[in-house]
C-alpha cells in the first residue's frame, strides 16, 4: 500500500537459495490497475572480514523497456537504496555490540494540528524559520524535499562562522515519516541518520526524534556533546512557530 492509499500487488516465487552466497526470486507486480512488470532479483552477499558483508542486488528484466519502465515509474533504483539502508539499520540494531557511536532520542507533543507541523518540517522557507537554535540561523542552499533527493545547509553564528551539512532524503511518508542520511564536510558519507515520525492527535501532534552517528570522529564530536541540548531548543523553536497564528 502506498502512501496516497493506492495498492501495488506483488507475487514472488523464490528460485535459489544458497546460504550464505546468494538469495534469487522471481517477481511479478506493479500498481494495481496498470501493466504488470517481471523481474528476477538477486541479492548477493560477500563477507568483507569478519564483521561486514557487502550486499549487492541484481535486477535482470526481460526487456530493456520494461527496466526503464520500473526505474522510472516505480522509482526502482532508489528504492533500491532505501532497502539496503534500511536492511543495515536492522542487521546493525540486532547484532551483539553493533550500537551506533551516538543515538539520541526525544518525543514532543504539540498543541497543533499535523497538518499544520509536517508543512513546518517540508517548506524549505518554513524550516529555515525555526530548526536552527538560536543563536543561530539555518541557511538552506537546496532541499529536495522527496525520496532520494538532496539537501544543503548550514547552521550560521551571528559572527558569520558556519556548519555546513549535506544528505539525502531517504524516506518522505507525506505526515508520517521523514528519514535522511547525511554528513558534515570530511566525514564519512550518510554518517549522521535522523529519523522523524508523527502521530495524529487531532488537534495535537506527536514528533518523535530518532538520530544516530555510525562513527563518532573529531568532526562531529562536539556536535554528538550539545545534540540534546539543540534538539530540544530546536523543537522548542519549531512549537513557537507553529503556534504563531
Amino acid at each position: 500500500m502506498g502512501p496516497d492509499g493506492s495498492e501495488y500487488l506483488n507475487t514472488t516465487t523464490f528460485v535459489e537459495i544458497v546460504e550464505p552466497d546468494h538469495i534469487a526470486y522471481a517477481n511479478v507486480g506493479g500498481k494495481k490497475g496498470e501493466k504488470e512488470v517481471r523481474h528476477l532479483m538477486t541479492f548477493s552477499l560477500k563477507a568483507l572480514g569478519s564483521s561486514k558483508t557487502e550486499v549487492t542486488i541484481h535486477h535482470v528484466f526481460d526487456t530493456r523497456q520494461e527496466r526503464d519502465f520500473a526505474v522510472e515509474r516505480y522509482g526502482a533504483i532508489e528504492g533500491g537504496r532505501q532497502t539496503l539502508s534500511r536492511l543495515a539499520a536492522h542487521v546493525q540494531d540486532a547484532a551483539p555490540g553493533s550500537k551506533p557511536g551516538f543515538e539520541l532520542r526525544l518525543e514532543r507533543v504539540v498543541d497543533a494540528p499535523l497538518k499544520r507541523v509536517w508543512r513546518a518540517w517540508a517548506e524549505p522557507k518554513e524550516l529555515a524559520r525555526w530548526f536552527a537554535p538560536r543563536p543561530l540561523t539555518l541557511s538552506v542552499a537546496r532541499m529536495d524535499f522527496r525520496p532520494g533527493g538532496g539537501f544543503a545547509m548550514a547552521m550560521v553564528f551571528p559572527d558569520g562562522n558556519r556548519h555546513d551539512f549535506s544528505g539525502v532524503y531517504r524516506e518522505v511518508a507525506p505526515q508520517s515519516r521523514i528519514v535522511w542520511t547525511g554528513e558534515f564536510p570530511g566525514d564519512p558519507k550518510d554518517n549522521i541518520r535522523t529519523e522523524i515520525s508523527f502521530e495524529d492527535l487531532g488537534a495535537r501532534t506527536k514528533i518523535r526524534v530518532y538520530q544516530t552517528f555510525a562513527l563518532i570522529t573529531p568532526i562531529n564530536e562536539q556536535a554528538t556533546k550539545g545534540a540534546r541540548q539543540g534538539w530540544t531548543m530546536t523543537l522548542d523553536q519549531m512549537t513557537e512557530h507553529v503556534l504563531k497564528k
